[in-house]
């Protein structure tokens, strides 16, 4: 079970590289760019909160999947890790959610 875990932050990273990486060559960077870099630090650390992070961007008006300009390659990057942050956050780990959200302003500031 744990291999699957690690496997599943494995490529849920993987995955966040390809879209950062499909949006830093389709626009300037914007707070979307900066809250993958937040999501993606987190979940590089197996940290929950960056998977919830990455989850929050999606849904509602004006949310990530409305907005971001992403290629063929960064959408589908972008469904199979909305899939694998599903799977993710159904587990219960260490949540330094509080941190994240002050990290993701201090990220905004500069």
């Amino acid at each position: 079970m744990q291999d699957s875990y690690e496997a599943k932050f494995v490529k849920l990273e993987r995955l966040l590289e390809v879209i950062l990486s499909d949006l830093k060559s389709n626009t300037p960077p914007t707070h979307w760019t900066n809250w993958m870099r937040v999501a993606l630090k987190y979940i590089k650390r197996r940290d929950l909160a960056g998977v919830r992070f990455f989850l929050s961007a999606h849904g509602g008006m004006g949310s990530f999947n409305d907005w971001a300009p992403l290629g063929a390659d960064g959408w589908k990057a972008d469904t199979e890790a909305r899939d694998l942050a599903i799977s993710l956050s159904s587990k219960s780990l260490f949540d330094s959610e509080i941190d994240l959200i002050f990290e993701h302003r201090e990220t905004l500031k500069h």
